[in-house]
């Protein structure tokens, strides 16, 4: 018999059957199960999708980078992307922002 909020012990196809009505429950698997390894995938010391959320964390916190709680590891790896190619503010880019014109117009009145 299931107790909510008491530990169980379920078979994988008890699992398997009922796993879409465990949402937000804790599912502790086998606990002697080894960690992944990050697997460098561009083989270049740079954060890619063969690392694991973590390691891109550490990555991330040693170059200074920001990062919140909650981030998924595409949202870091987004972050890492942005750091290795930053965007380049030009003066084409400031120049168009529209607020000229309104200034403009309001000092003429």
């Amino acid at each position: 018999m299931l107790i909510r909020g008491q530990p169980q012990d379920v078979s994988q196809e008890t699992l398997d059957i009922f796993h879409t009505q465990l949402n937000g429950l804790t599912v502790s698997g086998n606990d002697n199960a080894p960690e992944p390894e990050t697997v460098d995938l561009g083989n270049d010391g740079l954060p890619d999708s063969g690392w694991r959320r973590v390691d891109i964390i550490d990555w991330l916190k040693v170059n200074k980078v920001h990062t919140r709680a909650g981030l998924t590891k595409a949202q870091l790896l987004e972050r890492a992307d942005e750091f290795l190619n930053p965007v380049e503010v030009t003066e084409e880019n400031n120049s168009d922002d529209g607020i000229g014109g309104v200034e403009e117009e309001l000092s003429e009145e």
